[in-house]
């Protein structure tokens, strides 16, 4: 959790730097869901005065109930927003972003199965599930 928090801070720190952002000293995140577990190093950073060392004035948006936070990062609203890897692709597809970092030791995008299938082969005949990504799909 620690090292996450550090490569986090340091690759938003390189974004920020080669954007000129820093310029502007504010910040918006917006976290793709509720404050829980998951976001607490954000948290902690802003708690504990990481941003404020860096010279940013960090907000954490709370979860919009009627906006997600897509749509507040296109339209302005927040500068960084958490996504699921395989939206971020597809946005970036329409859409002038940037992916800063992935902050989880393994790609969101996974296959998981029962440890009895070890070659593709041995999908032959078998149901396979398909969740679309997101929460909303």
């Amino acid at each position: 959790m620690k090292s996450a928090l550090i490569k986090t801070i340091f690759f938003l720190g390189i974004f920020l730097y080669s954007n000129n952002i820093l310029a502007q000293k504010r910040i918006v995140f917006a976290p793709h869901w509720l404050a829980q577990a998951q976001f607490a190093g954000y948290y902690v950073a802003l708690d504990k005065g990481f941003y404020k060392d860096a010279g940013l004035d960090v907000i954490i948006k709370p979860l919009n109930l009627t906006k997600n936070n897509t749509e507040e990062l296109l339209n302005k609203e927040a500068d960084i927003v958490s996504l699921f890897l395989d939206k971020a692709i597809l946005l970036a597809q329409q859409n002038d972003i940037i992916n800063i970092c992935q902050t989880s030791q393994n790609s969101s995008l996974v296959i998981v199965g029962h440890k009895y299938i070890k070659k593709l082969s041995d999908l032959h005949g078998r149901t396979i599930g398909h969740w679309r990504g997101g929460f909303g799909l």
